[in-house]
Formats: C-alpha cells, structure tokens, sequence
C-alpha cells in the first residue's frame, strides 16, 4: 500500500552535472567554436573512441605500410577538434609527438622494414665470426708454440749462424741487421773461358783480386803457381759481385720473453671478442622477439605523447548544457581547475524533507504530482515517476525524513533544475509505494 507523504522541502537538481576541467596546465586556445553558456554539448570519450586506435600505422598508396603512425598531431585534431568544449594552445605537444612519429619511421625503414633478411645475414655472420675467433685463437697459440720451439732446439746452439737469432746461452741479446749489397762492373776475360771464381757468375770466368769499380779490368789470370799471367785473348764481360754485412744494434732484446708476452696480449684480445661474439650469438634466436619489442617501446612512448595531445581537449562524458563557465579564450587553466559546467536535466535528483507515517525505503517506486508548475491557473500539471534513493532519518517520532528521489524528466514540460516544489498539498503530492 503506498504512503503519502507530505513534502517540507523539495529542490531539483540535475541528476548529471560535472565541472570540466583539464588534466594539465596552459592557456586556452582562442578557437571560435569554444562552448559558452546555454551551449548544448555532445557526450565524447576519447578512451572509448579513439585509444584502441593509437597505433595504427600508416599505409601508403601501394597499400603497404610507412613505417609512420597513422595519427600525428594533424590527425588527432581533426578528429578531436569539432567534439571538444575548450582546447588549450598546444604547438608544443604537436611538435614533439610529430617529432616522435618521424624518428619511428627513420628506424622502421632502417631495421624493423627488413627484419627477416636482415637476422638471416647476422645469423650467417655471426656464426662465421665465432668460427674465425676460434680458429684465430688455436692459429695464435700454434705460432707461440712454433716460435718457443725454435729458440729451445738444441741443434741451432751446433750453428754458429743461428746463434744470431737463437741464442739459447743468453736469451738476452742485442738485435742484429744483416744486409746485402750487390755489386756490378765490366771486367776482361779470356775468350772461350767457363771459369767460376769465388761466387762470381758471367759468360766465362774471372779472377777475385778486389772490390770491383766500374769499369774495372781485371788483365789477367792465376796460375798454378800463384803467379797472375795476362790474358792471350781478352773480351770486356759483365762482371757481379754480392756484399754481405752484419751489424748489431745497441740496444738489448729478449726474443722469447717477447714471444710470451705478444701471445698473452694477443689471447686477452681475443678472449674479449671470442665472448661478445658468444655471447651475442645466444641473442641471435631472440633478435625477433627483441626488435619486435623495442618497435612496441617506441610505439609506447608514442603513445604517451598522443595521450598528452588529447589531453589539451576537453569533453564532456555526456550530453547536456552548459550552465556556467569560469574561463574564457585566453584565460591560464590550471591543472583540475573548472572550467565550464555541463548538466544533463533529463533525469533529476528531488532534495528535502517530507513527512510520513512510516520511513521510506530505498528503492521504493514514487511519485511526485505537482500542479501550477510556473505558479498560475494557466501553468500544466506535471506527473513525475522515479524512485527513492537515499533516506536519512530526521525525527522519527515526528515522522520527519531527509530523502532523495530520482525521477525522469523527459516529458514535454520539464522541471528544471533548481526548481522549489511548493510544499503547500493543493500543489505537491508524494506518493511512495
């Protein structure tokens, strides 16, 4: 059975109402088409909208894909502009996230365009690397060996010609040059002759008296006896003769402790390049899986950047008016700081007191009947339905209740809001129940 109550206070307010305001701190960008006061507002929510959409990236003409993103700060705005209440000046935030979307691009076309060949080669060079140091590192060793066992062999102390450069006696040595000068002139030999003489070599054989000149002639020949005869039947002939001179240094060398040392720096180096080549080598089955998530990083902080561009427009979550603004086109906004109020009246929340035998219930059906809604004869009578939503007790005894109700306000003639309801019962009955 439904109780009537008798209304004390009853106010509407919007059941919907919301001061906008931005998520950061700027100027508010001098756009004609910034919202004023009666203005009726489109609900718009970006997340719903447009978040999923971020990442897109661009195909060109040829239907394959730029490396870009597809939306920069040319296209967000675009999309966001005409739905938007204020906007704050944002050159700043467009540069950069345009910015971002270019330097995306420049390492898409780089590395993530050709990722399939591009791990196909490293794969096969980096396993011929690895192969190489290897290789390199056993050939290293081989001639530190190779070396060691030529200045411990026993038989060059037995050659007094390897003695220079093996001197097992005294490892300490100093260094020796050795050169080699090869000396020419013309001389005269006996016609016919095939004599060989002290290493001399030419068309016939001569003599060795001296170091020879140019044009030096030697007129004669040995005999037996060791006497020189001259020849009966001389001819001028090219004559070579070959120098060797030996000279050591001043200075103190230790060719196998040399040897040691040249092997163990060489075998350090490559210790370090046979490990960054093995160790990158366990990365190479990843190289995928790596590039595909530094293109996901780089997308992120794209992401970021678009999210701050759409931050500097500001929606209203749902349709409604404005029914007061605290900023104008080129006022500072600070971050949380109102800017406009949006209210939907399409459903109110009815505020007050009323009296009734018994307390109401939340979630009991009610209805509120009013009569001269503008205060004359002429004035409709207005039936509005909705329920209990909040009920605190006042005066129990005296039957006294603070309540809410929310009702819908949908008819051709509406309660605004703000509106008193007159308490007088000829005018304002409450049925619950």
């Amino acid at each position: 059975m439904a109780l009537s109550a008798r209304v004390v206070t009853l106010k509407s307010a919007a059941r919907l109402s919301a001061d906008l305001a931005f998520g950061d701190t700027g100027m508010i960008d001098d756009i004609e088409h910034v919202v004023g006061l009666g203005t009726r507002v489109a609900a718009y929510s970006p997340r719903a909208s447009l978040y999923s959409r971020l990442g897109e990236p661009e195909v060109g003409p040829d239907s394959k894909p730029t490396g870009r993103l597809v939306f920069d700060s040319r296209r967000l705005r675009a999309e966001l502009l005409p739905k938007a209440a204020f906007v704050l000046e944002n050159e700043v935030a467009a540069a950069e996230l345009d910015q971002a979307i270019l330097a995306r691009q420049n390492e898409w076309l780089t590395l993530y365009r050709y990722a399939d060949d591009l791990f196909t080669e490293i794969d096969k060079a980096s396993q011929s690397k690895l192969a190489s140091l290897t290789l390199l590192r056993g050939l290293v060793d081989d001639h530190h060996n190779q070396i060691e066992k030529a200045y411990s062999d026993e038989e060059a102390l037995n050659d007094p010609l390897k003695l220079i450069d093996n001197p097992k006696h005294d490892p300490a040595i100093r260094p020796t040059t050795i050169n080699t000068v090869k000396l020419s002139g013309v001389g005269t030999v006996e016609k016919g002759s095939d004599m060989q003489h002290e290493g001399l070599g030419f068309n016939g054989g001569v003599p060795w008296t001296h170091e020879l000149q140019h044009q030096v002639y030697v007129a004669g020949k040995k005999t037996a006896a060791g006497s020189w005869e001259p020849y009966t039947d001389p001819e001028p002939a090219l004559v070579a003769q070959q120098i060797t001179s030996i000279v050591q240094s001043d200075g103190i060398t230790h060719p196998r402790l040399e040897n040691h040392m040249r092997h163990e720096r060489m075998v350090v180096d490559l210790s370090d390049e046979l490990l960054a080549a093995s160790v990158y080598s366990k990365r190479i089955p990843y190289l995928k899986q790596i590039w595909k998530n530094e293109l996901d990083g780089i997308d992120l902080e794209i992401r970021k950047l678009q999210l701050a561009y759409i931050g500097t427009f500001l929606f209203s979550s749902f349709d409604g008016s404005v029914t007061a603004t605290f900023k104008q086109r080129g006022d500072r906004a600070k971050l949380g700081e109102p800017v406009a109020r949006v209210e939907n009246d399409s459903t109110l929340l009815l505020s007050g007191q009323v009296v009734c035998a018994a307390a109401p219930v939340i979630g009991q059906p009610i209805k509120v009947v009013t009569k001269q809604v503008y205060g004359d004869n002429a004035s409709p009578s207005l039936t509005l339905n909705g329920s209990v939503v909040q009920v605190r007790g006042v005066d129990g005894l005296a039957g006294r209740w603070n309540v809410i109700f929310e009702v819908a306000n949908s008819g051709a003639v509406k309660i605004p809001a703000g509106y008193d309801f007159d308490p007088d019962p000829r005018y304002t009955t409450v049925s619950i129940g």
